[in-house]
């Protein structure tokens, strides 16, 4: 049967566990046997096929890319594929049997032999073999000894370079091993390789009579073929591979070569691709070997193999990232002690071996698997396996601690495991047959001593090297070792001046440290006078390594000495641990005699003449910190890579001032180094001063003067770094003390933070800041919501005369900076407009407007904002007492005057040409004034379509007034879903709520500027910043006034209040005088209505008139009641008046609209209108019948009558003492309610006529008791 051929053949197969047969040399490999011509032919032809069979198929070569250290390694892929191939048809055979196995009787035991013939024949046979066993050791050592003549005859065929030493060598062959040895090259042939089908068979030219020369890169011989005949019949025939090459073959008769060449011609045959999945190699070399298993698992036998490497994969990754994110500290000190970088790059050493070990267990034992299990159950061995491992390995890391020693633990356990298998797999109880199994060999060329011992010895030598160096390195680096060391060097120190200053300079041990601190002395520190006027110190810490100590301590000392200027500390001194060198100088401080303590490093220049001064003059304070401010900052700013944060966990850092320069009072000094509380350092001593101050609740003072940036210079900078060129402090020192300019010549032109960029380059924006110039410098974009500090309002300068710095705009009353009223108790008394049209469209209703103002609040001051009126525009309001200013403004002026909050509002202002060609300019440059006034001066803001009705009750009360949009789009920053909006047109605020600064400079800077949007700068920008700032802002008496208060119609309803209406009267008396103060009119509206007799309007201008005679803007014709400049004066006033007193257990109202009992306010105001504008003398008699009456202004007591004379007065004064009065009624008429009359008159010398003029008013008076609730 061909079963039985095959088991047959399969049975003369080397057995595996054997190993591979030696190497033959490439000479001495044919595709054919070495036989003896004349022996015998019967079996050639199945031998030559079976052969033949094999040769076609290029042995696979074991996986020597995945060596384990077993034995089993050894066994090719064929070895597993024939194997498996045998146990199949074993089962086969059983199965499929002809014989029934109850059918077969065993044969009886016919003996005839007795016990001793049967020892006897036992102890011949055992006789017999013994001299067989010596036979066949004779022949063996006899074979041995022709089987090393042979190849020593061969390695000498295989060094003959010429003809004449291949005749040579084969003549001595052939009396080596007494065969004849023939060589030609008739039968040069090539065959193909299996595995290479796209390649064409290419058949050799027939050889030519000429010799061939040999190559000269290989020096190979000419090629030939040759045959041998073996000596002894018995002996093992060779087999070929078809790497053979083809000078020694050898020789056979044409026929049998023709058939030989036919059968090797014919490979591909003999394969079968459903049993062996070739692999074809990548690069010349097998990355991932198949194991020869079925081709569909082949893919899931190496994924399930590459799965055992994931662990050491995710743990790789883990320490690669974490060491370049490792905490930038000192490690924690002696308390806390965290895992350095080396701790864990030295893991990932450990992650790779545990990985290669890993591998090489998966490897050898998925080939024991496949040789002794199907394929099926060698995958879920190798699957379980693979889950044991990621099991150990995850129970082994989540115990925690050093990741080195994780992954050493995990490292011995794969060990552990490649030990036990190559000591205890190895064991024959394992195996089915006991010859498959042979004793490991441990040597120094073993694959166990390649893949166990060297990979450890070299990894733990790694490892001792690293902890070895990080032991020297923490003797001079870490802190926490020197804190007991004392200071050294110049630890004296008295301070100079008042007050007095410390000044510490942060510097190295390094010689690029030595000489900035030349520099310094001969250029910066220069500027400190001499003798310096402060006391400085050059801090260094303890030398970062023995070598430094031996070069440089030296030099330290000697430099020590001739300066007295060095300061060393108990600290370590390498740039990461800076913060542990300014703190140790803070408390090297703390015990002297100063008021103040500058910290700046050895690559800043300083103008130390100015930051003295500057002390000086504010003299000694407590609680102070300034510098440059870093608000809002993330954690990771400085290096957005660096994605772990392990310093203080904290995603946005506090704010802080730039280690550059800062400036300490001695008090927050002792606050820092004086607290028992731990302390925790980074690596910028400038954010660790902010967290060591952070309890205190104590704010650090912006002061953009201060620069980081080494590429930028303004003429006014305080300190400013040169770390790449140090040597340009000289040229700055030079510029100073010549005079020139200090940034002359040094070729800086990039725009320094928080300042001006119009004509410069390299905007500070670009890098993604932005400036407040009062809180400091915060990211423009952050992921984090800024949240609100509470702090609503900014501290200004108080009007002060004397102040050079400070200009006037209209001498005594409007400086740059403030104005006479802004700080007292009159700030309410200054109204702010703005007119930027063409003089003639200022219509009689604006005239009227301003005098409505006056007529409730004459002592009320004008600044009339203006680009196109003149000075003397409102001369004839002048002329009659009333306090009106024209403050005529464009860019030169604007930018003048400093009329700007900051860098963006300065560029944009700038800019004007540019921006000035936009339809909305001027309406946005109106919004941007009036932001600006508010903001440096306070008072009330309003349009010149506003007109008042009454003043409000409060003259502190702080306003906005409010209005509903109904337009959709607008909802989106309304303040509330109902459309609540807060318009511009009128306000009132006192000066420095930074809403004004922080909205404008948003909106109006030259870098967010929308020209083509109209609302953005107006209530969008105010209503949104209030929406996201309400609670604090009326926490600080920010009032939003209901909407009827100041814009009692909408905007589109307003035209209605200048037609006719017969209950005009009505409503403004019953219902606008109970909860409006002002009637807006929305000009954009109305401005081209006319308003007609008997509207609201009509009767709230006639009754509100001041007949003061003025030139038309538009005719130039006198505008007057009498069309004329004289016009009779009189009296007006109400006709009676309504007394309502206040309950005492009323309850309290947020905002009261109501006017102050007794005062005549809104129609009930009394005023004075038309006369003379200059009065020589006026008398004003007030007299009540019951009650009592007050003239504020007059300077009298309360009495039932009253008189006032003035002299030399005009209507203004008159109007003022008027609008003092106040009425007070009898207990009686409070508590039950009554009646009174008051007789006013106003009586004045007419100088014209020599006659005395006089008007009086009588109101009766009406007391209403308080309602009780």
């Amino acid at each position: 049967m061909e079963s039985a051929h095959f088991y047959r053949q399969a049975g003369n197969m080397a057995m595996p566990g054997r190993g591979s047969p030696m190497p033959q040399p490439h000479y001495a490999q044919s595709p054919v046997s070495y036989k003896s011509p004349q022996a015998p032919d019967n079996s050639r032809k199945r031998t030559n096929k079976s052969s033949s069979s094999r040769q076609a198929v290029p042995q696979q070569p074991d996986d020597g890319g995945d060596p384990s250290g077993d034995e089993l390694d050894d066994i090719s892929a064929r070895d597993i594929a024939m194997a498996r191939y045998k146990r199949n048809h074993d089962y086969f055979s059983e199965i499929f049997t002809p014989y029934n196995a109850d059918s077969i009787v065993p044969p009886p035991l016919d003996i005839s032999q007795s016990k001793e013939d049967l020892l006897q024949l036992i102890d011949e046979q055992q006789q017999r073999a013994k001299e067989q066993q010596e036979q066949h050791d004779n022949k063996i050592k006899q074979f041995k000894q022709e089987h090393d003549q042979f190849w020593k005859s061969i390695a000498i065929l295989n060094e003959a370079t010429s003809l004449e030493a291949i005749d040579e060598a084969t003549q001595a062959m052939a009396a080596t091993i007494g065969s004849k040895v023939e060589h030609n090259t008739d039968n040069v042939y090539a065959i193909q390789i299996p595995g290479l089908k796209d390649e064409p068979v290419v058949m050799p030219t027939p050889p030519t009579n000429q010799p061939q020369q040999p190559s000269s890169e290989q020096q190979q011989p000419l090629s030939a073929t040759s045959s041998s005949s073996s000596p002894s019949s018995g002996q093992q025939q060779q087999q070929s591979t078809p790497t053979q090459p083809s000078h020694l073959q050898p020789s056979l008769p044409p026929s049998q070569q023709h058939q030989d060449q036919q059968q090797h011609m014919q490979p591909s045959s003999m394969i079968n691709d459903d049993d062996v999945d070739i692999v074809a190699p990548l690069f010349g070399k097998k990355i991932l070997s198949s194991l020869n298993v079925p081709r569909r698992y082949s893919i899931p036998v190496i994924l399930l193999r590459a799965l055992s490497l994931l662990p050491c994969l995710l743990g790789f990754t883990y320490n690669t990232k974490a060491a370049w994110n490792v905490a930038e500290r000192d490690a924690g000190g002696a308390i806390y002690l965290y895992n350095t970088q080396a701790d864990y790059w030295v893991a990932t050493l450990w992650c790779a071996l545990a990985g290669y070990w890993s591998w090489i267990l998966m490897t050898s034992m998925i080939r024991r698997w496949l040789y002794h299990y199907e394929v099926n159950n060698a995958i879920i061995r190798l699957l379980t396996l693979t889950v044991l491992n990621w099991s150990t390995s995850a129970f082994i890391s989540s115990k925690g601690g050093s990741p080195t020693k994780i992954w050493m633990t995990i490292c011995f356990v794969l060990l552990v495991c490649n030990i036990l298998k190559l000591v205890i797999a190895n064991s024959p109880k394992y195996h089915r047959k006991v010859e498959d199994v042979s004793s490991p060999r441990i040597n120094l060329k073993s694959t166990a001593v390649k893949v166990l011992v060297l990979p450890l010895f070299v990894v733990t030598c790694l490892t001792l090297y690293v902890g070895i160096r990080q032991i020297n390195t923490l003797l001079y680096t870490t802190t926490q070792l020197m804190q007991h060391q004392p200071y050294l060097l110049g630890i004296k120190a008295a301070t100079a001046g008042s007050p007095g200053v410390m000044v510490l300079i942060l510097s190295s041990w390094s010689k690029e440290g030595a000489e900035r601190r030349q520099i310094l002395r001969d250029s910066s520190l220069q500027l400190l006078g001499s003798p310096p006027k402060a006391t400085f110190r050059f801090v260094i810490g303890q030398p970062p390594s023995a070598w430094m100590q031996a070069t440089l301590g030296p030099s330290i000392v000697a430099e020590s000495n001739q300066f007295h200027d060095l300061l060393v500390v108990p600290t370590s001194d390498l740039p990461e641990h800076q913060s542990y060198k300014t703190f140790a100088a803070l408390r090297w401080s703390v015990d002297g005699d100063y008021d103040y303590l500058v910290k700046t490093n050895d690559d800043v220049f300083v103008r130390w003449d100015q930051l003295l001064s500057e002390l000086a003059l504010q003299g000694p304070r407590s609680q102070y910190w300034k510098g440059l401010v870093y608000r809002n900052m993330a954690w990771n700013f400085r290096n957005t890579k660096n994605k772990v944060n392990v310093d203080f966990a904290i995603p946005v850092l506090p704010s802080f001032t730039s280690g550059t320069l800062y400036t300490l009072s001695k008090d927050m000094v002792e606050r820092v180094v004086k607290h028992d509380s731990t302390h925790r350092y980074s690596r910028h001593d400038d954010e660790n001063l902010a967290f060591w101050l952070f309890g205190t609740a104590i704010r650090p003072t912006h002061d953009p003067r201060i620069q980081d940036l080494e590429q930028v210079c303004e003429n006014d900078l305080l300190a400013k770094p040169f770390t790449a060129s140090p040597s340009l402090m000289t040229a700055m020192y030079n510029n100073v003390v010549h005079g020139r300019p200090q940034c002359a010549g040094l070729d800086l032109d990039h725009c320094a933070v928080c300042y001006p960029c119009h004509g410069k380059n390299g905007d500070w924006r670009s890098l993604g800041l932005q400036c407040d110039t009062i809180k400091g410098v915060s990211p423009l974009n952050s992921g984090y919501k800024e949240i609100a500090d509470g702090v609503v309002k900014d501290v200004l300068p108080v009007s002060d005369s004397d102040d050079d710095d400070d200009d006037w705009i209209i001498d005594g009353i409007l400086s740059r900076k403030t104005s006479k009223y802004s700080d007292g108790d009159d700030w309410s008394l200054v109204y702010w407009v703005c007119w930027t049209s063409h003089p003639t469209t200022f219509t009689e209703r604006h005239w009227r407007a301003l005098e409505m103002v006056w007529v409730h609040e004459p002592r009320a001051v004008i600044f009339m904002i203006s680009n196109t009126l003149p000075q003397s525009f409102f001369d004839d309001y002048t002329n009659y007492g009333y306090n009106i200013k024209v403050v005529h403004f464009d860019k030169e002026n604007l930018l003048n005057w400093q009329w700007y909050f900051g860098p963006g509002t300065k560029d944009w202002l700038s800019d004007w040409d540019k921006w000035e060609k936009g339809q909305y300019f001027y309406w946005h440059l109106t919004d941007y004034i009036r932001c600006l006034l508010l903001y440096n001066y306070g008072g009330t803001y309003m349009d010149m379509d506003a007109l008042w009705i009454r003043l409000p009750p409060d003259t502190n009360m702080e306003f906005i007034g409010s209005d509903y949009t109904s337009v959709e789009s607008d909802l989106q920053w309304t303040l509330d879903d109902t459309g609540l909006y807060l318009p511009q047109g009128v306000m009132r605020f006192k000066r420095g709520w930074k809403l004004f600064r922080e909205m404008a400079e948003t909106v109006f800077s030259a870098y967010t500027y929308d020209p083509d949007c109209f609302n953005c700068g107006g209530p969008k920008a105010i209503t949104t910043y209030v929406r996201n700032h309400r609670h604090s802002l009326e926490s600080a008496g920010f009032t939003i006034l209901p909407r009827q208060v100041l814009y009692p119609s909408s905007y589109l309803e307003i035209n209605k209040y200048l037609l006719p209406n017969p209950l005009a009267d009505q409503e403004l008396r019953t219902q606008l005088m109970h909860t409006s103060w002002n009637i807006h009119l929305f000009g954009k509206m109305t401005n081209g209505l006319a308003v007609q007799r008997g509207s609201i309007i009509d009767l709230v201008l006639r009754a509100f008139d001041l007949d003061l005679p003025h030139s038309s803007a538009k005719t130039g014709e006198i505008v007057s009641s009498t069309a004329t400049r004289t016009v009779p004066m009189r009296l007006m006033g109400p006709r009676d008046y309504i007394y309502r007193a206040h309950s005492m257990l009323a309850p309290s109202i947020v905002v009261d609209l109501d006017s102050a009992p007794g005062k005549l306010q809104g129609l009930n105001v009394v005023y004075i209108r038309g006369g003379p504008p200059r009065l020589a003398q006026v008398t004003i008699d007030v007299e009540v019948t019951v009650g009592h009456v007050l003239l504020q202004n007059g300077g009298q007591q309360p009495s039932i009558k009253s008189s006032v004379l003035l002299n030399d007065v005009s209507q203004q004064h008159v109007n003022a003492v008027l609008s003092s009065l106040v009425y007070l009624p009898s207990p009686l008429h409070v508590a039950n309610g009554g009646k009174d009359r008051m007789h006013i008159s106003v009586s004045y010398q007419d100088t014209s006529k020599g006659a005395v003029v006089k008007d009086t008013l009588e109101i009766a008076v009406i007391v209403v008791e308080a309602e009780e609730n």
